[in-house]
């Protein structure tokens, strides 16, 4: 793996788990802390870099995985006891039972499911993570 960016081992291996582990048709759960979902989802594509995401709010968040969103929260996000799930890295195994019971008993709307995805914004180029 690449490694003179000036990372950080932990924010490296992290990359690489966002840009290498993961793969098209992959469930993702978007959490805020280690209690809330807001977001539930399917990873539609391949990783990509896109500058157009290069200052999101003072957040530099090029890098890129397209998200299928299938269930989101309206209005309060589900909420899990505290600790439920990890904290730590942003990219982890979601190993937490309880999540996973609530994520096998999710009804999808079939509008979810077929809705198309809105078009990316232009400057995407893909970039791979791995050593050369």
């Amino acid at each position: 793996m690449r490694t003179d960016w000036g990372l950080s081992s932990r924010k490296t291996t992290d990359l690489q788990r966002f840009a290498e582990d993961i793969a098209e048709g992959d469930y993702v759960v978007l959490r805020m802390g280690t209690t809330d979902v807001l977001g539930f989802g399917v990873v539609v594509g391949h990783y990509d870099w896109n500058d157009a995401f290069g200052d999101v709010d003072g957040w530099d968040l090029q890098h890129v995985r397209r998200v299928k969103w299938l269930w989101k929260y309206k209005g309060t996000p589900e909420t899990f006891p505290a600790y439920t799930m990890k904290l730590g890295d942003t990219v982890q195994r979601l190993d937490a039972p309880l999540v996973e019971d609530w994520i096998a008993n999710l009804f999808i709307e079939q509008q979810a499911i077929e809705r198309p995805l809105v078009q990316a914004p232009q400057g995407s180029r893909t970039m791979g993570l791995a050593t050369e």
